[in-house]
């Protein structure tokens, strides 16, 4: 391969066996409820996530479908 062949998406999770995606979901209910689905059909490694939706609790928010088996960091 050469030095521009490896920087495509395709051949860095062909040379590493991650699969990584990317998605804004625009705050939107039904696409973060989604997610799960996306993750199993896929067999995903990494999720990044922009916008997803979330909902106000007393102890912080709550990423609304995506269950408790995921560990997430937030950027701020």
């Amino acid at each position: 391969m050469t030095s521009s062949e490896t920087t495509t998406p395709a051949n860095v999770i062909a040379a590493t066996g991650v699969r990584v995606l990317q998605l804004n979901l625009g705050r939107s209910a039904t696409a973060t409820r989604e997610v799960r689905q996306l993750i199993s059909e896929k067999r995903l490694d990494v999720l990044l996530l922009q916008e997803p939706y979330v909902q106000k609790r007393a102890k912080g928010y709550v990423f609304v479908g995506l269950g408790t088996g995921m560990r997430m960091a937030n950027g701020k």
